[in-house]
């Protein structure tokens, strides 16, 4: 885990001390995670007991107005969708130094690559039922950006983060307590998602919000705002290029609305039922190029367990041009869960009946 390579690294640049109280309220324990732009703490919420992160700007950067308005923009996007399964927010200021800083929760489990890779590893794929699971609160968080019209385009399976859940129920939450109206805002080179993808004993908070399921959905550090000014350079490519629509890389970021994410999510979907990515190759170009030019892949090929007409949701899902998509996050799931349904039905029946798993 990202906390433990950082408790046993000794050479770790910090800039505050360990011990510090941030807004009187927050005391910095440890280093968990760092970036070209900035570095995050686990803190305790000396208010609550609880502990929280606390991602901050460095100091050398703190004059960049490129860099704290993509900060302000990340901050604001998560603080939108309160209440859904993005990561929590529960502060957002500027310390005396002049630098920012964000306080969201901390949490325990690992990311979604990580328990793909290990079910791989074994030739499993995740369950059917996981994968309702995991996926219903996503779908969910995304429709509720894409209505405020927040662009995620970074999902990937190490984007979305599994909870230990404690049987005895999560913990009360830190009262929230925002400071500012910050802009919708992005970063770049800030700890990409390093808060909530520490293990160690951080607390895994639902924060009281029940429909928030059992996932987060990690790193807004790329996340576009409609109408906004553009925040991505010129012939920069945001994304993971198994995950990345064919629009993005090809350069023209006018193009870029909400259904990159439906392409992205097709994408992750596909890898947890067929164990791989829907386009490989030996480098980031092949990839790209095979995802704009290559057949739609079978993934009924590599499961034929699920209905043949899987098929058909995948070529929509990854559909090269952004207008025969599916058009948002709840068409692409309301296809999808039909042709699970069968799938688990057949399988109960196989195995001499039984519920189907939901």
């Amino acid at each position: 885990m990202l906390a433990q390579r950082a408790r046993n690294s000794e050479d770790l640049p910090m800039d505050h001390d360990i011990d510090d109280v941030i807004d009187g309220r927050y005391k910095l324990i440890e280093v968990v995670g760092q970036g070209g732009h900035g570095v995050v703490y686990r803190a305790l919420d000396q208010e609550t007991g609880t502990h929280v992160a606390v991602k901050y700007l460095r100091p050398e950067f703190s004059g960049d107005p490129a860099l704290k308005a993509r900060m302000r923009r990340e901050a604001s996007a998560m603080g939108a969708l309160s209440g859904t399964s993005a990561t929590q927010v529960f502060a957002f200021s500027e310390a005396p130094d002049g630098t920012l800083y964000i306080v969201m929760e901390f949490l325990k489990g690992s990311d979604l690559e990580t328990t793909l890779r290990r079910l791989e590893a074994r030739n499993q794929r995740l369950p059917l039922a996981r994968l309702r699971e995991l996926f219903r609160p996503i779908i969910d968080t995304l429709h509720a950006a894409h209505a405020r019209g927040i662009v995620h385009r970074d999902l990937k399976p190490a984007n979305i983060f599994v909870l230990d859940i404690d049987a005895s129920g999560p913990p009360s939450s830190p009262s929230p307590r925002h400071k500012g109206s910050p802009e919708h805002a992005t970063h770049d080179g800030l700890p990409a998602g390093d808060p909530i993808r520490a293990g160690g004993d951080g607390a895994p908070a639902d924060r009281g919000a029940a429909n928030r399921g059992c996932v987060r959905l990690l790193d807004f550090g790329l996340v576009k705002v409609m109408q906004a000014d553009p925040l991505t350079r010129e012939g920069a490519i945001p994304g993971s290029p198994s995950y990345i629509a064919p629009e993005v890389w090809k350069g023209r970021p006018q193009e870029i609305d909400h259904r990159i994410d439906i392409y992205s999510l097709g994408a992750v979907i596909f890898r947890a039922l067929a164990g791989r990515v829907p386009f490989a190759g030996a480098s980031r170009v092949d990839i790209l190029l095979a995802a704009a030019r290559g057949p739609r892949p079978s993934l009924h090929a590599f499961r034929p367990d699920l209905p043949p007409e899987v098929d058909a949701w995948v070529a929509r899902a990854l559909a090269v041009i952004p207008e025969e998509r599916f058009q948002d996050v709840r068409a692409l799931w309301s296809a999808l869960e039909p042709l699970l349904d069968r799938a688990a039905r057949a399988g109960a029946e196989a195995a001499g009946g039984g519920a189907i798993p939901r």
